[in-house]
């Protein structure tokens, strides 16, 4: 008699736990908090010309969104091996993202018209229609809002990674992983030291619009995420992943234009390792966790909403100081309304319709094949269908 349980070598990854990570989610809150610091002082600083003496200075805004990219590539990476289903996949990222996207959008179209954006952001119809396919630098427009290039490049993660899955690739993903960082670092580093004197040539722009197409600058912090996942699963091998991390990080600063610390990027592979682990339980606290809940509405209202805010705050009389706390606490308090009121709701409204459609088209599909195979004389399907 067979048995039921299967056995599994030293080779073999471990199964997914289906339990979360809380460790993982609070480092969301952390990326959203770091970006909500850099705009509404440093950024808003030297954009709009804050008098700010007396207000802090933070202008440490990329490893933010250095973090939040590497924590992207561990976390899809998890979750799509865990469902195994590249239609599951996509179906979850498009609810989550799309429909508040689309509706911040329109509250945006609003808040550009108020000081200090008026002079800053140019409308028109081809701007708006270009930043609804969530790809606006790709298609040569700027973002209405300025931090939701990173959702661009997110977005563009995500069609990588679907490539690798439905490929195989993330079976074993080490060597596939490690043939994209070959590439990574072989076209950044010819995309880069190109002579600026063709700057203006058609061919020029060609290349660095494909390296953008490509992730190639960000893809590397992905790869982080993934391998650092993977070598949880596969914790006897953890040698072979931890020089594949050295490998992604130093492409990643061997090709980036930012500039960023090496010291900060081991710092924060340090971080994600130790939360994948849960070795940090300290970052299990409610106020992260309630940020964290709420991040996708705070990192998608944060910017342009507190500049207005900050802008009229301070314009009553408001000392920067006072108006950088209140705006936090009010765009946090607006975000949490957002996450509770229409987010989620949305979020759920747009999955019934999906699973409808696709019930109908399923429906749909089986009355075509029991209509087509009626028509066959003394086949069952046509007395069945009777």
């Amino acid at each position: 008699m067979e048995s039921n349980s299967t056995t599994t070598t030293a080779t073999d990854p471990i199964v997914p736990k289906s339990s979360r990570i809380f460790e993982l989610d609070s480092l969301r809150a952390i990326a959203a908090i770091n970006l909500m610091l850099f705009h509404f002082t440093w950024v808003y600083s030297e954009k709009y010309g804050f008098n700010s003496d007396i207000l802090f200075q933070y202008p440490y805004g990329k490893y933010g969104t250095q973090l939040f990219f590497m924590l992207s590539g561990l976390v899809n990476a998890m979750t799509l091996m865990r469902k195994q289903s590249a239609s599951y996949y996509v179906q979850s990222r498009f609810i989550r993202i799309l429909p508040p996207f689309l509706l911040v959008l329109g509250l945006n179209l609003l808040l550009v018209q108020l000081m200090p954006l008026r002079d800053h952001v140019q409308l028109s119809a081809a701007t708006v229609a270009a930043n609804a396919t969530l790809l606006p630098s790709l298609l040569g427009y700027e973002c209405i809002e300025p931090v939701t290039w990173t959702l661009q490049v997110e977005l563009q993660f995500y069609v990588v990674l679907l490539l690798l899955f439905t490929l195989g690739a993330l079976k074993r993903p080490f060597w596939p992983i490690m043939c994209c960082m070959a590439f990574c670092f072989t076209y950044g580093m010819f995309a880069n030291r190109i002579d600026e004197s063709l700057v203006g040539a058609s061919w020029y722009q060609g290349i660095q619009w494909l390296k953008d197409a490509l992730i190639v600058e960000y893809f590397p912090l992905f790869a982080m995420g993934m391998l650092i996942h993977q070598g949880y699963l596969e914790r006897k091998r953890w040698v072979k992943y931890g020089c594949g991390i050295a490998v992604a990080a130093a492409v990643y600063h061997a090709i980036e234009l930012r500039h960023g610390s090496p010291f900060a990027t081991v710092l924060l592979i340090g971080l994600l390792v130790a939360c994948q682990y849960g070795k940090l339980p300290i970052l299990r606290a409610k106020p992260l966790l309630f940020i964290s809940g709420i991040s996708y509405s705070l990192y998608l209202l944060h910017n342009n909403l507190g500049t207005v805010m900050i802008y009229y705050l301070h314009q009553a009389g408001l000392s920067p100081l006072a108006c950088f706390v209140l705006a936090s606490i009010l765009v946090i308090a607006i975000s949490a309304l957002a996450a509770h009121i229409i987010e989620r709701p949305l979020g759920r409204m747009v999955q019934r319709v999906w699973q409808f459609a696709a019930v109908w088209l399923h429906t749909r599909q089986q009355m075509g094949w029991l209509r087509q195979h009626s028509s066959v004389p003394g086949n069952p399907a046509k007395e069945s269908f009777r």
